[in-house]
């Protein structure tokens, strides 16, 4: 269905351009002054250690906002399991962050905080979590580059660090590509990492009756033999695009 409606966009860009080079760019940049929603699904037919897959939805909502006047950005991240090995589905841990964007000479840095809103995972089990984030990102002529990190604490059960490296370069104003939304993750209860996935994902820029839309695929490979994880995701999604 996804590839029927990116065929349709593409006639109606013919018939009425709507992306250009400066929205191109903003989409590959995590601090972009850019109100998005995306919607996308993530498959991963593989998982380490099972004969088993998992598949989820996962819905996102960023709107950037003034705080003090200062320039911020507000993002929810909501995931419903469709399938997993356990067999359960339903609403998954929910994911807020909001950071302050300070503009400097070099690029744009972003510090502020995050919230994780778990599921119930049984009596005793820490759901609520809370910690900084910060990161960094540059542009130079068509690359975007920097890193994103989050931090997710609780009085017990949680200790987690996730690390995003951001690599993109946008081609023209229609297509980019990017290391996409990779998480380098460790765990402190563990002392080390659970989740180090190569990444790659392509961007593409149409619009459908003048509004932008992006459409993207991004597969991604778990190197960390963890049992239990994803091993291979493929995520495929749109993101509506509102300056």
């Amino acid at each position: 269905m996804l590839l029927c409606v990116l065929l349709h966009a593409s006639t109606a860009l013919a018939q009425d351009p709507a992306a250009g080079p400066s929205l191109a760019a903003q989409v590959v940049d995590p601090t972009a002054s850019l109100k998005t929603f995306i919607l996308q699904n993530r498959y991963s037919p593989s998982i380490w250690g099972l004969d088993d897959r998992r598949n989820e939805l996962l819905f996102q909502a960023g709107v950037p906002h003034d705080v003090f006047n200062i320039r911020n950005i507000f993002r929810i991240s909501i995931p419903y399991i469709t399938s997993q090995p356990m067999g359960e589905r339903g609403l998954a841990d929910v994911e807020i962050f909001d950071v302050f964007l300070y503009q400097k000479g070099w690029g744009t840095l972003a510090l502020g905080g995050v919230l994780g809103v778990g599921t119930n995972k049984g009596p005793g089990i820490d759901t609520l979590s809370v910690g900084p984030a910060v990161g960094a990102v540059l542009r130079k002529n068509k690359w975007t580059y920097g890193v994103f990190n989050q931090n997710f604490f609780s009085f017990g059960d949680i200790a987690r660090t996730q690390i995003q490296p951001i690599l993109a370069y946008t081609l023209n104003d229609r297509w980019s590509f990017a290391i996409g939304d990779a998480q380098y993750t460790i765990d402190w209860k563990e002392g080390r990492f659970v989740n180090v996935p190569l990444s790659a994902q392509i961007n593409y820029i149409t619009s459908i009756e003048k509004q932008p839309v992006r459409f993207f695929f991004n597969p991604q490979y778990n190197v960390v033999n963890e049992p239990g994880s994803k091993k291979w995701t493929l995520a495929i999604g749109a993101a509506l695009l509102v300056k």
